[in-house]
């Protein structure tokens, strides 16, 4: 998927937030409204998909995609 063509990057860049291919999960928060513990919460149950990618040492990032597929905007 395209970043651009994820719902989750249109509303990031709608608090100004660019489109990216990863997201940290203070910016998820700070796009949906939720909390850090809410997002943390959802990772540690599964719910949503996160990595650490290449070159980052600490902190999980979560694709746009993935926070759609979360949220359900991907149907």
């Amino acid at each position: 998927m395209d970043v651009s063509t994820s719902q989750f990057a249109r509303d990031a860049m709608r608090v100004g937030i660019a489109a990216k291919a990863f997201y940290s999960v203070s910016e998820i928060a700070r796009i949906t409204g939720w909390s850090v513990s809410t997002i943390n919460r959802a990772i540690a149950k599964g719910d949503l998909r996160a990595a650490l990618p290449g070159g980052v040492d600490q902190g999980k990032r979560c694709k746009p995609e993935w926070v759609d597929q979360w949220l359900g905007c991907d149907a």
